[in-house]
């Protein structure tokens, strides 16, 4: 964007010499730096897994035998896993968010400052 903007002020500065007006006040002594967004990522949610048949969830009640509740149990601790390895990757992702929000505030103060000093 301050590119564009730099592009903009030179070639309104063109026209305004053609016209005989004064140029305007260069828009940046010293290099604002853009921050670059970090790269997107989309997690997705681990499956929970088929409630196995013998189960009754609207009474409560199960006719499983020990052995099909171990492999449900078994399975939910593997999903359980994988939502922990989720919502790390959703939580990383969230404070480099953050961090480019904080580094694109910065910029912009950078700029206004800019901005103000070509303005004295």
């Amino acid at each position: 964007m301050f590119l564009a903007a730099v592009g903009f002020a030179a070639a309104l500065n063109q026209a305004d010499a053609v016209a005989g007006a004064a140029p305007i006040a260069k828009l940046s002594s010293r290099i604002c730096s853009a921050p670059t967004p970090p790269q997107t990522i989309r997690p997705t949610l681990p499956p929970i897994p088929k409630l196995p048949s013998c189960v009754n969830e609207a009474k409560g009640t199960h006719t499983c035998r020990k052995g099909e509740l171990d492999r449900y149990n078994a399975s939910m601790k593997v999903r359980n896993r994988a939502m922990d390895e989720f919502i790390g990757a959703v939580n990383g992702y969230t404070g480099l968010l953050n961090q480019y929000t904080l580094a694109a505030n910065e910029y912009a103060r950078c700029e206004i400052s800019e901005i103000r000093k070509a303005d004295e």
